[in-house]
């Protein structure tokens, strides 16, 4: 059942696009929006009507009686302790992500269903390094995330992003990953760790070390897999893999629908390549029967059938600060990472 809102802005421009996005989720809200917040009190003392949630400013909030309904003030920033706050300054999408944190953290809303059926798990992973692994990842999910809602997570051990995105939300690392190791509830610090990027892509808050980033072990990615599909409400989730078949990569390769192998287009390339396919023990691997063998920086079109998918040569990314200018620039490099999310 969807949880009814009322939902009081004086900000016309604010309070029109925010109710727009609530009721663009029927199954999760139903918006009682008033810009009068004289009316919306009178509303709530006299119309008889029950409500499970006000959402409006402090001041507003002030006005009304808490036993009306679930106080919820918009200010600076979001949070799931008393008194609950969502943070009115961000994207609208990732506000009402936060908004319904909050509603399942105190029992209004139901989680979201399952969605090991729907949700596509694509992992990359390479035992060349240097292959362009990562930035084809990261590629491939901001192309996933013009379909819908996307999450990249950087597994490998030293995970460098500054030169892919800026790293965003309020949740530190530490936190996320005590979080995910303690098993608490996901509501709490897990779900609103995942934060929305300039990209479009939601992101988790990367280890400032090493250490940190090896203390996730694959039990550890296990329960957090779970928990983003039930409730992240994700249509991917996007995996860059350490270079090593450690426990963490191991365990990411059998959770996923398809696992890209990234190599690059030269005699080292082409050696690891083989290599690693006609290992004796490759088929015994969790890889195996989800492969797909991505060659990257090529400078010639193949019809050996060497690759799945292949990317062209570019030196794009190191004359450019947006790496989104690579696929708005190189219709074959777009071409190649919608090739990678079409299964």
């Amino acid at each position: 059942m969807p949880v009814k809102i009322l939902f009081c802005s004086q900000d016309r421009y604010f309070g029109d696009h925010l109710n727009l996005a609530l009721s663009e989720d029927p199954r999760s809200f139903q918006v009682l929006y008033f810009t009068d917040s004289q009316r919306a009190v009178d509303f709530l003392e006299r119309s008889g009507e029950e409500v499970q949630c006000i959402l409006g400013s402090p001041r507003f909030l002030r006005l009304t009686d808490p036993a009306d309904g679930l106080q919820i003030a918009l200010g600076e920033e979001t949070s799931l302790e008393a008194p609950l706050t969502v943070n009115m300054y961000q994207r609208r999408q990732d506000l009402v992500d936060d908004l319904k944190n909050i509603l399942r953290a105190n029992d209004l809303l139901a989680a979201a269903s399952v969605r090991h059926s729907s949700t596509k798990i694509l992992s990359f992973f390479s035992t060349q390094g240097g292959s362009g692994k990562t930035t084809l990842a990261y590629l491939t999910a901001i192309k996933a995330a013009e379909q819908g809602k996307t999450a990249y997570l950087n597994l490998e051990t030293a995970p460098c992003v500054e030169p892919l995105y800026t790293p965003c939300g309020t949740v530190g690392a530490e936190e996320y990953i005590c979080a995910v190791k303690d098993r608490e509830d996901p509501t709490r610090t897990i779900l609103p760790a995942l934060t929305r990027n300039s990209h479009g892509v939601f992101v988790l808050p990367i280890p400032g070390s090493i250490r940190d980033q090896q203390d996730i072990t694959g039990e550890d990615l296990g329960y957090l897999l779970e928990i983003l599909l039930r409730y992240g409400e994700l249509d991917y989730i996007i995996l860059d893999l350490s270079s090593t078949l450690g426990d963490l990569s191991l365990k990411a390769m059998e959770q996923s629908d398809r696992v890209a192998l990234v190599y690059g287009d030269d005699r080292m390339g082409d050696k690891k390549r083989q290599l690693f396919l006609q290992d004796p023990g490759f088929s015994a691997m969790p890889c195996a029967g989800k492969e797909l063998i991505v060659g990257n920086q090529c400078r010639q079109k193949y019809t050996d059938g060497r690759y799945n998918v292949s990317f062209p040569h570019s030196n794009t990314l190191t004359q450019v600060s947006d790496v989104r200018v690579v696929l708005q620039g190189n219709p074959d490099m777009e071409k190649g990472c919608a090739e990678l999310i079409n299964f």
